[in-house]
């Protein structure tokens, strides 16, 4: 797991003592935390699969019963997800990790996309700061 912001959670292991620093073309003064997900228990009645498709995720999934998903990827509301099979899963902030969580019932075809520039209005690195000032208080 790749985050903006340090996580402290029993499930995460951090690959590093310190976190890295960013740079460009030079210091940005920002840091990335790494983190390990610790394995967990295999008993379970979930089909699921992730594959990268150029700048895409494409999570497959299958399950008899409601699951949650936490996607070791950090929330942010520049991501973009499409249903591929017009299924409707509920997509949120894991609040603990900061990290996205899909919820579904039965196929999950999902496609998710990272999507910001200076071209779009969205504002969502504004609002992800917000949410995240708000989680922090």
């Amino acid at each position: 797991v790749l985050s903006e912001y340090a996580i402290e959670d029993a499930r995460l292991t951090p690959l590093s003592a310190h976190p890295f620093e960013a740079y460009g073309q030079f210091a940005t003064g920002r840091q990335a935390f790494l983190y390990r997900i610790s394995p967990q228990s295999e008993t379970s009645d979930i089909s699921l699969q992730y594959g990268f498709e150029k700048d895409r995720l494409r999570i497959t999934a299958s399950s008899t019963e409601p699951r949650s998903l936490i996607v070791p990827i950090e929330f942010s509301r520049c991501l973009i997800f499409d249903s591929q099979d017009g299924a409707q899963p509920i997509i949120a902030r894991e609040e603990s990790l900061g990290l996205t969580s899909v919820t579904f019932t039965g196929d999950l075809n999902l496609i998710m996309r990272y999507e910001n520039s200076v071209f779009q209005w969205k504002n969502c690195r504004i609002r992800d700061y917000l949410d995240f000032k708000k989680q922090s208080s």
